[in-house]
């Protein structure tokens, strides 16, 4: 009997849904695809021998098609292939001239709907020109190259070597699995990628990863599985991001690093004590006074150049303040810092009030201006929270600060956690990262030769690790480039959760 492929990942259906809001159905939602009526396929799928010009396959239900130009695919492309729908009944009329001797799938990729519920699929027909049929398969695993995560709903592909034409595809399922099957055997290119455009071929902007150095040779005594690492490309480099705030302040984001960056506000340079890096791809730029609406901002840098232009609007300025990462709870080893969306000019310290919450006493208190910045430094023996109270006029900026308060906890050694972390020996080349439900806190990079590193001050809760293999030593995880054939670094997860309890120091050994 016939068989009718279902390819989504390891045979299962893609569902979708296009149900209007409000009708009445007279039963539950219909969520499967249309059905091939197998047994009344012709030609019969699988196929040997072929010379037919057309296949009528037959449908459990109406149906309707979805962008066949696109969707449907024959592989190998040596013939175009148009479909026509009635009532039930699909026919595939290929026009062109097929290579003898040569397996051919027809790619049905979403092209099939039902008419009620849009529910479709993807499908495979199969035949050969000559007397036998390709048997050759191969599975195929796909994780995202940073988490480790399973890939699902990207392409898997072979492409030939000297012609760059797909040859075999499909598509994983949630588990990031698929197998592809009817496979010549031969030397291909491997490369799973996210079809963004539906072009079926691996474009610069598209998350891709493939096998080892990309060549594949698949035969009946060789490889029958891959698994490889999905990345995204390094983006090309350009300004993402650009915000004008209290109209003497900019924030300008970018895709890439900035590199020895110059930069000129209104034709005059910007001097280094009115910007400061919040990342290594952002800025803060302090925009001098100026009689003119219209700022133009000129980046110049080894990575990445523009001309930016913003209008103030006038009227709009208050200076405001927030507390360093937007916490009020700080560690023994933290700075209190209160940060301002305006570079500093002055300050009155007459007018900066900080109490201890326990008593309503005033404290003793160094107050240290830098760029946007007021550094307070005392003694925090004895003092559980305390109390800022900035009065108007205590700051001065391109204006002058309004009431603000503030309400800080000091944390205690006795209330947090330590980690001692051993590993082995040779750490050149290595980034630990400490993670707590799934995101990275805290990035360290051991000192080379070193085999422990002390993580201190941890709030009580359950952590994990992982470890970049940090091939270039830059202290950052790298990603791939397919066309040069360079793999992502690989990121290792240990899943054991270590536990940390106030006043507790763990021992934990990264194998």
């Amino acid at each position: 009997m016939a068989r009718f492929y279902f390819l989504i990942g390891l045979i299962s259906f893609l569902i979708s849904s296009c149900a209007q809001v409000g009708q009445l159905t007279g039963g539950e939602r219909d969520v499967t695809a249309p059905q091939p009526l197998n047994n009344k396929i012709a030609p019969e799928n699988e196929s040997v021998n072929f010379n037919a010009s057309k296949i009528f396959i037959p449908f459990n239900e109406f149906i309707q098609l979805n962008n066949p130009r696109q969707n449907i695919v024959l592989i190998p492309p040596h013939a175009k292939v148009n479909a026509a729908v009635k009532g039930k009944d699909l026919t595939l009329n290929i026009e062109g001239d097929l290579k003898e001797n040569t397996t051919y799938s027809i790619f049905l990729n979403n092209a099939i709907k039902d008419i009620t519920e849009g529910n479709d699929s993807i499908m495979q027909y199969v035949f050969s020109t000559g007397p036998i049929i390709d048997s050759n398969t191969l599975h195929c695993t796909v994780i995202d190259a940073y988490s480790n995560k399973m890939f699902g709903g990207v392409y898997c592909a072979l492409f030939d070597v000297d012609t760059d034409e797909i040859v075999n595809f499909s598509k994983t399922n949630s588990a990031g699995e698929v197998v592809l099957d009817h496979i010549k055997a031969g030397t291909y290119v491997f490369a799973a990628f996210d079809d963004k455009n539906l072009n079926l071929k691996v474009d610069p902007f598209e998350p891709v990863g493939f096998y080892e150095k990309g060549i594949l040779e698949i035969n009946e005594n060789n490889v029958d599985s891959v698994h490889v690492r999905l990345f995204s490309p390094t983006p090309d480099p350009k300004i993402r991001t650009k915000t004008l705030t209290n109209n003497n302040t900019i924030i300008i984001g970018a895709t890439v690093p900035f590199v020895d960056e110059e930069i000129i506000i209104n034709g005059k340079p910007l001097s280094f004590e009115n910007y400061t890096k919040l990342k290594e791809d952002s800025l803060l730029l302090f925009v001098p006074q100026n009689e003119s609406n219209t700022i133009e901002v000129i980046i110049k840098s080894q990575t990445v150049n523009d001309t930016l232009q913003f209008t103030r609007k006038i009227g709009k300025e208050k200076m405001t303040g927030k507390l360093f990462d937007n916490t009020s709870r700080i560690n023994p080893s933290n700075k209190v810092v209160i940060q301002f969306n305006d570079l500093i000019k002055s300050i009155d310290t007459s007018k900066i009030i900080v109490l201890n919450v326990a008593d309503s006493s005033l404290i003793p208190v160094k107050i240290t201006p830098s760029k946007n910045e007021l550094l307070f430094d005392f003694n925090r023996a004895n003092i559980e929270s305390i109390a800022i109270k900035l009065l108007p006029g205590a700051v001065t900026g391109s204006v002058i600060n309004s009431l603000e308060e503030y309400a800080i906890t000091i944390v205690k050694e006795r209330e947090l956690g330590i980690i001692n972390v051993t590993f082995p020996e040779n750490t050149s080349g290595m980034i630990v990262n400490l993670l707590s439900r799934g995101k990275v806190i805290q990035s360290i990079v051991p000192t080379i030769g070193s085999s422990n590193i002390k993580i201190a001050e941890l709030q009580p809760g359950e952590y994990t690790f992982s470890i970049i293999k940090d091939n270039n030593q830059n202290g950052v995880w790298d990603t791939g480039n397919y066309s040069e054939f360079i793999q992502p670094e690989e990121v290792i997860y240990y899943s054991t959760p270590t536990k940390i309890r106030a006043n507790w120091e763990v021992e934990v050994t990264l194998e």
